[in-house]
């Protein structure tokens, strides 16, 4: 069964990103709103790699995912929270 995962990131500060380049794969791409966040509707049963700005910041399984999930810069990239 599909769920909607929302993807939210921010700096090393805490605050929301715009404009940062999402890749959901098989989900296509999206760039964060104002309020740093991305959402997608995954197949509950896929295996997932997400990147950002092309570099690959999480892989596995959607089950894996929660409803929102965080991804702070820590200074070189974009880390899961």
């Amino acid at each position: 069964m599909p769920k909607i995962v929302r993807l939210q990131f921010q700096d090393a500060n805490g605050q929301a990103v715009s404009g940062v380049a999402v890749n959901l794969s098989g989900n296509g791409s999206l760039d964060t709103n104002a309020d740093g966040l991305a959402q997608f509707l995954v197949d509950d049963a896929a295996s997932l790699v997400l990147k950002v700005s092309g570099n690959t910041v999480w892989s596995g399984a959607s089950a894996d995912l929660q409803a929102r999930e965080l991804f702070r810069h820590n200074g070189t990239e974009f880390v899961r929270s």
